[in-house]
């Protein structure tokens, strides 16, 4: 192909794929904030901070827990929703003006270990809580993304009929 080939083809298209990557990039660095859900542990109610991974982080956490074949459920989950929601890193616990952020030392004296605990909060909670959890975690990274795409198409309908 001709450089004047090229350069036409190029002049002719409706958008610029370089600006649409950059966009892209920026949201997906961009911070999202946390989603909170209130659960009852022990006999109080506490809340569960969930912080939004960067897409490279939860792709490698969506990685660990999807199934063997490919797989799509009833909630358009490509991943196993409960393992990865007990293995979600980086949640803290709320209560009462205090956060905690689930790490504490394990070992002897001399082999002391960071130890996070959510995957033991998370099987002590009651099922209905649990299922708010993974909800919350669906959510975060199923939902939401699918309303920004139907919303970008009725944008794009909206700009093509000229509104």
């Amino acid at each position: 192909m001709t450089n004047k080939k090229l350069t036409d083809i190029e002049s002719k298209r409706k958008f610029k794929l370089d600006d649409l990557l950059r966009v892209q990039r920026e949201q997906a660095e961009k911070p999202k904030p946390p989603v909170d859900v209130e659960v009852l542990l022990g006999d109080s109610v506490v809340t569960v901070r969930i912080p939004h991974l960067p897409p490279a982080e939860f792709d490698k956490l969506a990685d660990r827990h999807s199934p063997h074949l490919a797989y799509r459920d009833q909630l358009g989950c490509w991943f196993l929703l409960e393992p990865l929601t007990r293995d979600h890193p980086e949640i803290v616990l709320l209560s009462g003006g205090e956060e905690d952020d689930l790490f504490v030392l394990r070992g002897g004296s001399r082999n002391k270990e960071a130890f996070y605990r959510w995957s033991e909060v998370y099987d002590a909670l009651g099922h209905e809580d649990r299922q708010s959890v993974q909800a919350a975690i669906w959510g975060l990274y199923v939902h939401e993304p699918s309303k920004r795409l139907v919303a970008a198409k009725a944008r794009a309908v909206k700009e093509d009929s000229g509104e």
